[in-house]
């Protein structure tokens, strides 16, 4: 019922409209940290893994002026876990993300059983 009106329908019915806050974005987790907050909430924060971007660089100067190869890199280097949001759940919140993440992990495995099965066939001799 997706998609349908539910004013076509007898049944008992509500609708939900889903608006866009100022604040909505679109964000890439790589993964998540957070655990139970004071309140017996569920905190999790979602994180984005990348390389460090280095606080300057700098570049030799050719003889005639123009700009030459990198001779150092200035900054702390390594991995960085850029947190992107923290979403914190009630019980209630969090039981139902955990049964929708289920459904779509189900979901999700058995698109790539099927993939697996595809690419089999596709890989036998005849």
């Amino acid at each position: 019922m997706a998609e349908d009106d539910p004013k076509d329908t007898s049944e008992a019915s509500v609708q939900f409209r889903y608006l866009k806050s100022g604040h909505f974005r679109v964000v890439h987790a790589n993964g998540a940290w957070g655990g139970l907050n004071p309140q017996a909430e569920v905190h999790m924060v979602f994180w984005s893994e990348r390389p460090s971007i280095p606080d300057a660089i700098v570049n030799a100067i050719t003889e005639d002026g123009r700009l030459g190869k990198e001779i150092a890199i200035k900054g702390e280097g390594g991995t960085v876990r850029e947190c992107e949001v923290d979403v914190v759940m009630n019980y209630a919140t969090a039981k139902a993300v955990h049964g929708w993440l289920t459904t779509q992990l189900h979901q999700l495995e058995e698109l790539i059983m099927e993939a697996r099965k595809a690419q089999k066939t596709e890989v036998q001799p005849k």
